[in-house]
């Protein structure tokens, strides 16, 4: 359901919807945490 909450706010529908289908429920944390370390590693070899 949408739900304006600014008189001003011009409200659209999604232009896509996820879902997991392998049937398992995954942590955020743990896996961004691994993005930005992987991302911090890489772009400090690019700055030395």
């Amino acid at each position: 359901m949408l739900v304006k909450h600014k008189k001003n706010l011009i409200l659209e529908n999604p232009k896509a919807v996820l879902f997991d289908t392998d049937n398992k429920l995954n942590e955020y944390r743990p896996a961004n945490t691994a993005a930005n370390d992987a991302v911090y590693r890489k772009a400090k070899i690019y700055s030395e």
